[in-house]
């Protein structure tokens, strides 16, 4: 399990900075970046909660204003 928490680590590092050199507009919106869908497909294998949306962890309250 500690292997699976650096590994996680890891990638969200990589992750979040080629975010990062994106830029704000291709970090928005879906682009062909095939590093970054590479980095997330591996971090959603290694994700412990097996179906995160249907998840009681993910406990959010939402209003419009």
């Amino acid at each position: 399990m500690i292997e699976d928490d650096a590994t996680r680590f890891t990638l969200k590092a990589e992750l979040l900075e080629g975010i990062e050199k994106l830029g704000l507009h291709q970090s928005l919106f879906p682009n062909s970046n095939e590093s970054i869908d590479k980095l997330v497909r591996q971090l959603e294998t290694i994700n412990p909660i097996r179906q995160p949306l249907a998840s009681n962890s993910l406990r959010l309250t939402l209003s419009i204003i």
